[in-house]
């Protein structure tokens, strides 16, 4: 271990950039190397090299080696106490309300397990702040894939009761126009079942239709109808695109009767990496209405194995849709 002349003597001036990196690591609790210089440095992988070993002999970022088990995983860099403690009185960290116990408890629940889908969060993360910088008219006012800043309580369908919601990623977009686009996220690694999806999909249209989501923003039950959200439903393929889409149109709330509209947009891992802001979004109207009058009519089809013919229909038929409507 370091003295403290040693490290005193690699202690850098903090910069406005290496606190942008130190929020990212309390909001994502780990990333690669990659990662932060995709998002801090315009991909110059030498500069954040260089800055991140300062940051690290400093004391103030940890560097992880994923325990190798027929894998091969990069080292990952999470935030030190000494780096919580170095800002943890800034006003730029306040907004986060974060506690040094807090992002230690969430370190501490990271297993070797889950890593894949934090690092692809984290790329999910990059694809769209990087899309979003590459257009001027368009704001990113928030990003984060930190649940406790975005997680609300909603209807659990299958319990009938409420449950803790807890979104992949939330962001906030302002256009050109004054109008915010809020979007929440989840990003499916083809472990949760289905069932499990719809329950997701049902507690989003609730927050929206109960009216909880207007509170949430300031505003009322009566004002719900002004206040909208995506969820997006980034899937690994187009097969299982379509068999979610599939399933989620065969649902009704078991006691209204209600069932899902456009609340939930649908696309795959690839098509959101390359180009989020693109025609990449389907939306359950459109597939029901790819797959109208066919054999895979979700009213009457069922999935039970792979369905080649149904995805060559729907790769024929489908109409997808860009996310902000015109700005890609």
């Amino acid at each position: 271990m370091r003295n403290n002349t040693q490290q005193k003597q690699h202690t850098p001036e903090l910069q406005p950039r290496d606190k942008a990196v130190m929020r990212d690591l309390i909001d994502s609790r780990v990333m690669k190397l990659s990662q932060i210089s995709a998002l801090h440095f315009d991909g110059k992988a030498p500069y954040a090299q260089k800055r991140v070993l300062k940051l690290k002999r400093a004391g103030y970022i940890n560097e992880r080696v994923p325990a190798n088990r027929g894998r091969v995983y990069p080292s990952l860099l999470s935030l030190s106490r000494r780096g919580f403690a170095a800002f943890a009185n800034d006003n730029e960290l306040g907004s986060i309300d974060a506690r040094w116990s807090d992002l230690e408890g969430r370190l501490a629940k990271i297993s070797e397990s889950t890593l894949d889908h934090e690092i692809d969060v984290v790329d999910m993360k990059i694809a769209l702040v990087n899309a979003v910088k590459a257009i001027p008219s368009l704001q990113l006012d928030e990003f984060s894939t930190y649940p406790k800043r975005f997680e609300f309580l909603t209807e659990h369908i299958g319990l009938e009761r409420a449950h803790v919601l807890k979104p992949d990623g939330y962001a906030q977009i302002t256009l050109a126009d004054g109008r915010a686009e809020t979007l929440y996220m989840e990003w499916d690694k083809s472990t949760e079942a289905h069932k499990t999806l719809g329950i997701k999909a049902f507690g989003y249209k609730a927050w929206r239709d109960s009216g909880a989501f207007s509170l949430w923003n300031g505003g009322t039950i009566e004002d719900r109808d002004q206040y909208s959200f995506r969820a997006l439903f980034v899937l690994p393929n187009d097969e299982r695109r379509n068999n979610t889409a599939e399933h989620l149109l065969r649902l009704a709330h078991p006691k209204t009767g209600a069932r899902l509209r456009n609340e939930i947009w649908l696309t795959t891992h690839a098509e959101f990496l390359a180009r989020p802001l693109g025609p990449i979004f389907v939306t359950l109207g459109a597939y029901k209405r790819a797959t109208a009058g066919t054999p895979f009519d979700p009213g009457d089809h069922k999935a039970m194995m792979r369905v080649l013919a149904r995805d060559r229909l729907v790769a024929e038929r489908l109409v997808k849709i860009q996310l902000l409507g015109g700005v890609s």
